[in-house]
């Protein structure tokens, strides 16, 4: 298996696809990656249709075989979605902080290594084209950390002057919708955002991990920081129209 820049997905109305981002799951589950990896294995399981899984970047600490092995429950749901029939697709978009993936895909091991899933597309880069009754729609989905590379230490703060994280993807988004995407996915800051652009979207995945939020409040006074436990995924359908959901848990 290799890695290649950009995978396109075709499919059908009637299909639902899961993107998640930056689980950042380690080979030695935690409290807060078991909860995560079972919520999402629910949520996979739930799709019950054609369609993709998406672990949009930076869903390792680990070599992702190691990690799937700690998180049996989100295995058994990636391995039985690609097993239920023809049209269901998992893609792992790969980046540069997650050498092991990049390791494990160069050397063809998605077929050898136990609790590396085997149908597992990866890519740095994923276009969903989806058919509706006005015709196929494209979303683009990418991790993201290109557009603002400081933005995932904004990720968690809740900012007085209103400033976000997304503010760039976002802005590249607008750039791009409608006329050449129906929408734009990434991840990469951890903050969860769904967005309408007109007769399009931008949408941001967020994370599922324990981090630390920090409320920011205007001058005189002392941020506070907060643990959090943070999950948050999107599903995108395309029965007759586009329909995307956020869910945060």
């Amino acid at each position: 298996m290799l890695v290649v820049d950009q995978v396109e997905l075709e499919l059908a109305a009637g299909s639902r696809s899961l993107i998640c981002s930056d689980l950042h799951l380690g080979a030695t589950a935690t409290d807060a990656s078991s909860l995560v990896a079972r919520e999402l294995a629910s949520a996979i399981a739930a799709l019950g249709v054609p369609g993709a899984v998406v672990l949009a970047g930076d869903c390792f600490e680990a070599r992702p075989a190691e990690a799937f092995a700690a998180h049996p429950e989100l295995a058994r749901a990636v391995a039985d979605h690609g097993a239920a029939g023809p049209d269901r697709y998992l893609v792992v978009l790969a980046t540069d902080a997650e050498g092991g993936l990049l390791c494990d895909a160069a050397a063809g091991a998605a077929d050898a290594t136990p609790g590396w899933p085997c149908h597992a597309l990866v890519a740095r880069g994923l276009d969903l084209v989806l058919d509706t009754d006005d015709g196929p729609r494209r979303v683009r989905i990418e991790h993201g950390e290109h557009f603002d590379p400081a933005a995932r230490h904004r990720g968690g703060s809740h900012d007085a002057t209103g400033t976000s994280a997304n503010d760039a993807a976002r802005a590249t988004a607008e750039a791009l919708c409608p006329k050449h995407l129906a929408g734009l996915i990434t991840g990469y800051t951890h903050q969860p955002e769904l967005t309408p652009l007109g007769e399009a979207f931008y949408a941001n995945a967020g994370c599922g991990t324990r981090e630390d939020d920090v409320w920011r409040t205007r001058i005189g006074h002392r941020s506070l920081a907060v643990a959090a436990r943070h999950r948050s995924w999107l599903v995108v359908a395309n029965d007759r129209d586009l329909d995307v959901e956020l869910v945060v848990a």
